[in-house]
């Protein structure tokens, strides 16, 4: 488990993905589960942990919309942001 610093949301996510949706993709993050990230990021990721690096971790919504999630190297911030910023029009 890792400290995840100020949440971030960006304004388009709070439109197309549900709370619990952000919330359980949140501690999942912050509990090293990377969500549907390839082997090569997870990869990154483990190596990110140690060296202070950022982590990324990309999940999906029952909708189903992808959504990432990044805490800088400094882990004072995660931010949550869409794959696509033309959801917010859907």
């Amino acid at each position: 488990m890792f400290f995840l610093g100020q949440i971030d949301v960006m304004p388009n996510v709070v439109h197309v993905v549900k709370n619990e949706e952000m919330l359980s993709a949140l501690e999942r993050h912050a509990h090293c589960d990377w969500g549907e990230l390839q082997i090569e990021e997870r990869d990154k990721n483990a190596k990110a942990l140690v060296e202070n690096d950022y982590l990324l971790s990309m999940f999906h919504t029952a909708r189903p919309i992808t959504f990432w999630i990044i805490t800088n190297r400094y882990r004072s911030v995660t931010t949550i942001l869409l794959s696509d910023p033309c959801k917010l029009h859907e």
